[in-house]
């Protein structure tokens, strides 16, 4: 939170970017737990979030890239209508970067909006515990339904739900996963990465990176 203990969701941009305070041995601890293992930071000064913008940046100087960007709504079946999305896609072919940034949101109502700003950009569907959807990991039914309609080239189940069988019956309707991962213990993210690897899994949404290489490479 910025000072005065305002919640995220009342901040302004020039408060979310340069009012939040930074804690140095509170990020440590959490680190270190999540790591099973004493984590220092080494930093010549308080990370702060990336705007948009940065990221388009970041893009441009790697322009053979490709990312997936998210688009996160509070309630995913209001359809905000805010213009948001059709934003969001204006910066992007602004920038020539439609080839570079796959939306990702769990919310098909946003999904609508991007399609209808673009049709060429790709497009991914989070399944995130979705309410009323207590397995839609496996709903390759609601998939295909979408992929129809929208042309979505993605379908991304939390990590444990993805296994060969899923990955089969995806890849059948033309789906790639993208499975994600959500661990509090480093080590136990690793085995899983292994896992995942060792069933094919080309994509996949982690904070081990690095460890993929490795993992990768051996």
């Amino acid at each position: 939170m910025p000072s005065g203990k305002k919640p995220i969701t009342e901040c302004t941009l020039d408060e979310l970017l340069n009012k939040i305070q930074f804690n140095k041995e509170k990020h440590e601890l959490a680190l270190s737990t999540h790591a099973a293992e004493k984590v220092h930071l080494d930093l010549t000064e308080a990370p702060r979030i990336a705007t948009l913008g940065e990221l388009i940046s970041l893009l441009k100087k790697f322009p053979d890239s490709k990312t997936f960007l998210e688009i996160k709504r509070s309630n995913i079946y209001i359809d905000y209508n805010d213009g948001a999305e059709e934003e969001i896609i204006g910066m992007l072919k602004d920038n020539d970067l439609i080839k570079n940034v796959i939306i990702n949101t769990s919310s098909v109502n946003s999904l609508r909006h991007v399609r209808k700003a673009n049709v060429n950009i790709a497009l991914s569907v989070d399944t995130d515990f979705i309410e009323g959807h207590p397995d839609l990991a496996h709903d390759r039914d609601e998939a295909l339904k979408i992929k129809e309609e929208l042309g979505i080239s993605f379908w991304n189940p939390p990590f444990w739900a993805t296994d060969e069988k899923l990955l089969e019956d995806f890849q059948k309707i033309g789906l790639e996963i993208a499975a994600w991962t959500q661990f509090e213990n480093k080590k136990e993210e690793i085995n899983e990465i292994k896992r995942l690897v060792s069933i094919g899994l080309k994509y996949m949404f982690t904070n081990q990176a690095e460890e993929i290489k490795k993992i990768i490479t051996d």
